[in-house]
């Protein structure tokens, strides 16, 4: 039995620009992640973390985000109202990356 709003998430290794990609299953829905990370937190990290730029979506296409941060929010495209799902799997990026 799943639990509501359990998040899986499936990546590649940091890559040597910063750059982890992969997915993100909630509740069986998959969703595309980008995240920027670093080993130090930042000034323009999200909360002042190691994640410096974050996209997430359900598909491949840009046209599709659901979140994206680049050094802040981009208008629009914050964490907030953007349901259960999605603020579940932003806490797991968030517990994993930052």
């Amino acid at each position: 039995m799943t639990m509501k709003n359990e998040v899986t998430l499936n990546h590649g290794e940091w890559m040597d620009d910063g750059w982890t990609v992969g997915t993100a299953v909630c509740d069986g829905v998959e969703y595309r992640f980008n995240v920027k990370h670093y080993e130090e937190p930042s000034e323009y990290g999200i909360r002042g973390g190691r994640i410096s730029k974050l996209w997430l979506s359900r598909t491949k296409s840009f046209r599709d985000t659901i979140l994206n941060y680049d050094r802040g929010w981009e208008r629009g495209y914050g964490p907030r109202g953007k349901g259960e799902a999605v603020a579940a799997i932003y806490a797991t990026l968030i517990a994993k990356f930052n």
